[in-house]
């Protein structure tokens, strides 16, 4: 598994079209827009839980592998007695999902895994509420938003991405809750709803080091440009999390020479791109010194597969989540200091080869746009959840995407790996034309609806659109970013599939003008005229 780590940004103040005005005073017709009922919630919470039963009766498990063969985790014995200095040394992830576990593992020593299913089927629950809240925001009819967010919950992707102990659920819900912030900061003005933004934009910043410094910063930018009457707000709420987020680049300067929350950049942008280039073209560079060595060795593998040159210690610190080769449990600690220089030359190696080899950089860039066009549920990792929900995932798959298996069985062929019996078996290449329609109709007409001066919907108020820009920025971001990532782009977009959820939504509603929210505040008796006597 390889984490996100490219330090990239999407100039979020370029979103089209003059600067929209400053927040909008709700009218009494917005005002009548109702987000939710306690009717509404409860029912939503109930089926909710009965679909938690139906997958436990499943089969279903919370997937804690993670902690004893996770790449992004700690050991968990450090977490556990040495949690501050983990963290310290921590240089190959952003310190976020690594506290997160530790205080668990410190608040419940001995049912720490149970502590964390909970926590994550708690936050099932609550990304379940905050798509249907976001979408009710945006003036969506009550019906199809219950029922967009409806399906989005019983989804196979949002049942194994809720079952795994991973930043993925946790980056989705901060995620369309900074969406949530927004929209309610713009209506109300109020500096709670900014700090409540800052705080999940920070949070994501600390977890995913796809998000990046540059990332928060623009969108602090952009906040500031469009709203000059809130902009003292902005910029209160915004300063210490921007402090906190540059010392933790700053530490990693001083701690490994690298400004940037995680060391890991050359590797992941390594993966199935160097292997791409013949092992014959591979030595022969590498016996003329143009590549390393580590070229002809898969990234993330085992310590012992490197040259000992890379682990060789010529600092003071011997602390285990800095200094040596190996979890307590034998697993391999790719934080140790080694793998900093291991990941410098990956980089360096895969800008040569895509310097000089432009065909491969498309056909790797090709497989990262093959892979976010698959299902999400499509991401084999851990036990064997997907075998548990196989029957709806290929419900799924076939009756919604309308999947096409293109090439099934072939050797060292790239694509899906299908599990056989419980076991990884043959590989096969498949498309799914109505997922990939309903991606690229919904960033097209969108992009027509928020962006275009004709286009744009006057059903929307400025707040509204502010907040489905804001939407759609987040999601080329990850798109683009995800592209230098050529395996799990897939599961990168989960984090964004609430907010197409909710720009579909808009386009439903700017097709069908029924399944907009009604204005009743304009529906008024009228009285009776009273007839002359």
């Amino acid at each position: 598994m390889r984490m996100d780590h490219v330090p990239t940004c999407v100039p979020l103040f370029l979103v089209g079209g003059p600067p929209i005005v400053t927040c909008t005073i709700p009218t009494q017709a917005q005002e009548s827009v109702r987000p939710f009922t306690m009717r509404t919630v409860c029912l939503m919470a109930v089926l909710y839980v009965v679909r938690l039963a139906i997958c436990y009766i499943a089969g279903v498990r919370f997937d804690s592998s993670i902690l004893t063969h996770g790449w992004q985790v700690l050991d968990p014995e450090l977490l556990r007695s040495h949690l501050l200095e983990s963290l310290y040394y921590l240089h190959s992830q952003p310190p976020g999902f690594n506290l997160f576990i530790g205080c668990v593992i410190k608040l419940f020593p001995h049912d720490y895994l149970q502590a964390l299913s909970w926590i994550y089927c708690a936050g099932g629950l609550v990304l379940y509420l905050e798509v249907y809240f976001l979408m009710r925001k945006c003036h969506v009819g009550g019906r199809l938003s219950f029922w967009l967010s409806t399906i989005f919950m019983v989804s196979p992707a949002f049942i194994l991405y809720e079952s795994f102990l991973f930043y993925t659920l946790p980056i989705a819900i901060l995620l369309t809750g900074s969406a949530l912030a927004l929209i309610y900061f713009l209506e109300t003005s109020k500096a709670g709803w900014c700090a409540v933004l800052n705080v999940c934009l920070f949070s994501i910043c600390m977890i995913n080091a796809m998000f990046h410094l540059i990332f928060y910063l623009l969108v602090v930018i952009w906040l500031v440009r469009i709203l000059p009457t809130q902009r003292r707000q902005v910029i209160a709420c915004s300063w210490i999390p921007l402090v906190l987020i540059f010392a933790l680049y700053s530490k990693n300067f001083l701690l490994v020479g690298q400004f940037t929350s995680s060391t890991w950049l050359g590797q992941n942008i390594a993966i199935n791109r160097l292997s791409a280039l013949p092992d014959s073209d591979r030595q022969r560079l590498i016996n003329a010194g143009t590549l390393s060595p580590v070229s002809m060795i898969p990234p993330f593998s085992m310590p012992e597969m490197y040259p000992a040159k890379y682990f060789v210690n010529r600092t003071s610190s011997t602390f285990p989540g800095w200094a040596s080769a190996y979890k307590s449990n034998g697993d391999g600690n790719y934080n140790h200091f080694g793998f900093v220089g291991i990941s410098k030359d990956y980089l360096r190696d895969t800008l040569y080869v895509m310097r000089y080899r432009p065909r491969l950089a498309l056909v790797s860039t090709a497989k990262a746009v093959y892979y976010y066009l698959c299902p999400s549920s499509d991401y084999l990792w851990g036990n064997d959840n997907d075998i548990k929900i196989k029957p709806l995932i290929a419900l799924t798959d076939h009756a919604v995407f309308g999947k096409i298996v293109l090439v099934r069985g072939q050797p060292g062929l790239y694509g899906k790996l299908v599990m056989e019996d419980g076991k990884p078996g043959r590989r096969e290449v498949a498309v799914y034309p109505i997922l990939i329609a309903g991606i690229i109709l919904t960033l097209v007409y969108s992009s027509k609806l928020l962006f275009s001066q004709r286009g744009r919907p006057s059903w929307l108020t400025s707040n509204q659109l502010i907040t489905a820009r804001y939407m759609f920025v987040v999601i080329v971001y990850v798109m683009l970013v995800g592209f230098l990532n050529a395996t799990e782009n897939n599961r990168m977009r989960f984090d964004t599939d609430p907010f197409y959820a909710l720009l579909f939504s808009i386009c439903c509603c700017s097709i069908v003008p029924q399944l907009r929210e009604q204005d009743r505040s304009a529906i008024r008796k009228t009285p009776a005229m009273s007839t002359p006597e």
